[in-house]
């Protein structure tokens, strides 16, 4: 099935790229910043939410989401251009130009893909029987979380004595995370759309956001809901820190963030088994 296929690139290329584990590590060679990591952190969390509120109120009136999905598709893919270069040319002579360079790409590949969230999840809704979507994302999961452990060990190599060194092993990673991602969403795109119902769509972008207090009021299951993605949230921004802590107090090497990542995958496979 293609949608499984660009579930377990998609995250096998991510892997190589982990938001918690590698690119804590590659921020920490840039700056001293705590809040830099602060920074990575908020835009893996919020650039995913924030932009479903904009593109729900865009796509309300759309029979098809699909041309929005690759629109974000192409920013998604256009912003390992900005982030990879900048690790070969600017990370040793010129850190603060890679630093800049490196959250402008991360930004466009975080708010890209909370603007195409709901396009992706409309098109799911279409092709996949809702009594299948357990069995659909697990499948994605496990074979996204199964390559990701192989990755976790390509990383170690990478990042260790063995590998190019710093900043080219970074760059590298960048460099394959871009390259498997991006063929993952393409892949997506290509799938044929069913035509949806367009729901009337007459309110300003103001009065539709001001509808989300008054369901939070009303829908006790909404408010449940939020308030879970509220906590998850808050642990989530939390993951970043994990590694610069193993790394600044513990001694552990670079290429330790690549066992890391094939720990935390293993259990990611588990949990998904279950």
């Amino acid at each position: 099935d293609v949608e499984v296929i660009n579930g377990i690139l998609f995250g096998f290329g991510l892997a190589f790229a982990d938001p918690n584990v590698v690119l804590p590590v590659y921020v920490s060679r840039l700056t001293s910043s705590q809040a830099a990591i602060g920074l990575l952190a908020a835009l893996t969390i919020a650039g995913w939410l924030i932009p479903q509120l904009i593109s729900a109120h865009y796509m309300q009136g759309r029979r098809y989401k699909m041309p929005l999905y690759r629109w974000t598709a192409l920013i998604r893919c256009g912003s390992w251009l900005v982030a990879a270069p900048a690790a070969f040319l600017w990370a040793d002579r010129a850190p603060a130009l890679a630093l800049g360079l490196f959250f402008l790409g991360y930004a466009m590949f975080t708010l890209g893909g909370g603007a195409g969230s709901i396009a992706f999840f409309d098109v799911v809704a279409k092709t996949v029987p809702a009594n299948r979507l357990g069995s659909f994302f697990g499948a994605r999961n496990i074979g996204g979380g199964l390559l990701a452990i192989a990755a976790g060990a390509v990383v170690r190599y990478i990042l260790g004595p063995a590998g190019p060194g710093f900043p080219a092993g970074f760059g590298w990673l960048l460099v394959i995370s871009g390259a498997v991602t991006s063929v993952g969403l393409v892949t997506f795109a290509f799938i044929r759309e069913p035509a949806g119902e367009a729901q009337p769509k007459g309110e300003s972008l103001t009065a539709f956001l001001l509808t989300a207090p008054r369901l939070l009021a009303a829908d006790r299951n909404f408010r449940g809901l939020y308030l879970a993605s509220l906590l998850l949230g808050a642990a989530v921004m939390t993951a970043p820190f994990y590694i610069i802590f193993a790394r600044s107090q513990l001694g552990a090497a670079a290429g330790m963030a690549g066992a890391y990542l094939s720990v935390g995958m293993l259990g990611t496979v588990l949990s998904n088994i279950l």
